[in-house]
């Protein structure tokens, strides 16, 4: 199973994913970022630090720099055509206190824990893990 056909089966609208080790899996680079992988559509991946090293490292096409959090809502919501009502992250590692940034950015958006969804697909060994 595949990142955004589980997250279709799940009732996602898209994932966030920001722990290194999942990062590096679906993404291929080991930077600083955040991968957003909307359930249809092309994944983003925004890098924090070392933008020419992400570039060099992935696969991905959509590969921007985010310079602060507080651009993170827009580099999303300008990939999106509709509204995220529900967002998947890594809520078993995610510290409270950037579980309460991401939801005061996207006050409108339900996040749920993907977890368990992408340790199982992490066992799929694969090129792009994300589609």
């Amino acid at each position: 199973m595949l990142l955004q056909s589980a997250l279709l089966k799940n009732g996602l609208d898209a994932a966030l994913i920001v722990q290194r080790v999942d990062l590096f899996y679906f993404s291929g680079t080991g930077q600083e970022a955040h991968l957003f992988v909307p359930s249809e559509g092309s994944p983003r991946l925004l890098v924090r630090k070392n933008f020419e090293r992400a570039q060099a490292d992935s696969p991905l096409g959509d590969i921007k720099p985010l310079l602060s959090l507080s651009d993170l809502k827009r580099e999303i919501e300008s990939s999106q055509t509709t509204a995220l009502t529900s967002i998947g992250m890594e809520l078993d590692v995610l510290p409270f206190n950037n579980y309460k940034v991401y939801s005061d950015l996207f006050p409108q958006t339900q996040f749920l824990d993907v977890s368990p969804l992408l340790r199982e697909l992490r066992m799929i060994k694969s090129r792009m893990s994300w589609n």
